[in-house]
C-alpha cells in the first residue's frame, strides 16, 4: 500500500505534463523562434520539389554542350572534339586512333568551397569502355586541386581513347553527395 501513496504524486504529475504537451499555444525553437506555420511548409516543399524536377525532368540525361544542375554546384561538358595526345600520353594497352576530349565546367552555387578532386568522369564508346587519356604535356585528364570558392567556376579537358566516335557516352559525378550524370550527342 505504501507504494501507492507514492505513485499517485507521479501520475498527477505525469498528466499535467501530458496536457500542457498538448495545449494550442505555437511552440518555439531553442532560441525562441515561432515554429513554421503548414503553410510555410507547404511552400519550402513546393520550392525544394520544383528544383528537384528541374535535375530530375530528364532522368538525368543531358546532351553534350548542356549543364546539370544540383544543389550548390553545376556541371557542363563541351561538345566531344578530336584530338591527338602527345609523345609521352597515356593512351590505355591497345589504342585506337580515336581520341575525343571534352572541357567539363564546374560551377559553385553553393555556399561552401568545392573540391574539384570528387569530380568524376567515365566514358563508353561502341559499347565498350573507352580508356582514359592521360596526357600531361597538353594538360588533358589532369583535373584541378584548387578547391572552388562560392560564386566561382573551374574548367578543364579530360580526354578518352574510344571505340567509336560517333558513339559516345560520358558519365559524370560530382562526388559522393551527387549523382552521375549522362552526357550524349
Amino acid at each position: 500500500m505504501r507504494s501507492l501513496r507514492f505513485s499517485a504524486p507521479l501520475v498527477g504529475v505525469a498528466a499535467l505534463l501530458l496536457v500542457a504537451g498538448c495545449s494550442s499555444t505555437p511552440s518555439t525553437g531553442t532560441t525562441g523562434e515561432k515554429a513554421p506555420s503548414m503553410d510555410d511548409v507547404k511552400a519550402s516543399t513546393s520550392a525544394t520539389t520544383a528544383a528537384e524536377s528541374e535535375t530530375a525532368s530528364n532522368d538525368g540525361v543531358y546532351k553534350f554542350g548542356e549543364t546539370a544542375k544540383f544543389d550548390g554546384l553545376s556541371i557542363g561538358v563541351s561538345a566531344p572534339a578530336a584530338f591527338t595526345p602527345g609523345e609521352y600520353a597515356y593512351t590505355g594497352d591497345n589504342p585506337t586512333p580515336n581520341n575525343v576530349k571534352v572541357t567539363i565546367t564546374i560551377q559553385n552555387t553553393g555556399s561552401k568551397p568545392y573540391d574539384p578532386v570528387l569530380t568524376s568522369a567515365t566514358m563508353s564508346s561502341g559499347q565498350q569502355e573507352a580508356t582514359a587519356v592521360v596526357d600531361t604535356e597538353s594538360k588533358i585528364g589532369v583535373p584541378p586541386t584548387t578547391k572552388v570558392l562560392p560564386g566561382k567556376a573551374v574548367s578543364y579537358d579530360v580526354g578518352f581513347n574510344v571505340a567509336d566516335p560517333n558513339d559516345l557516352q560520358l558519365d559524370v559525378t560530382g562526388g559522393f553527395e551527387y549523382d552521375t550524370v549522362t552526357f550524349t550527342k
